[in-house]
């Protein structure tokens, strides 16, 4: 039986290690990157529910509910330029300033007819005052 050469080796092993470092790096970007949607992107598209959304919106205040012992956070949020309403829901702790924000990105996948939330960011409102000079 023949042995490889060193050269044959060491092609063979950087072929192998190039191989799963492009996997790695592929199945990682794929699992990281979140599809930006509009409310009513959304609700006229209906993407797969595998796909990992992140979606903006007005937080309607008068809609949250809070379950403390299930750790079940709902609220609605609203399409600020159509008004087409979403149904968030989020099972984690309940933000603290949640009620305070009024623009917000949720993170998560769309199944029965909502969105299943993973991640809450909450939009800065002060880059939306008007600046007075």
């Amino acid at each position: 039986m023949k042995t490889l050469s060193y050269k044959t080796k060491v092609i063979i092993f950087t072929i192998v290690i190039v191989s799963i470092l492009s996997f790695l790096i592929i199945n990682n970007y794929s699992q990281s990157s979140a599809y930006y949607m509009k409310v009513s992107e959304l609700l006229e598209e209906t993407p797969d529910s595998d796909r990992y959304l992140r979606i903006s919106g007005v937080l309607l205040p008068e809609t949250i509910t809070w379950n403390s012992e299930t750790e079940n956070l709902e609220f609605t949020i609203r399409d600020p330029e159509t008004d087409d309403l979403l149904d968030i829901k989020f099972n984690d702790e309940e933000p603290d300033n949640l009620k305070n924000n009024d623009l917000i990105l949720v993170e998560g996948y769309y199944q029965d007819n909502s969105l299943k939330a993973e991640q809450i960011l909450f939009q800065c409102p002060s880059q939306y005052e008007e600046q007075v000079n």
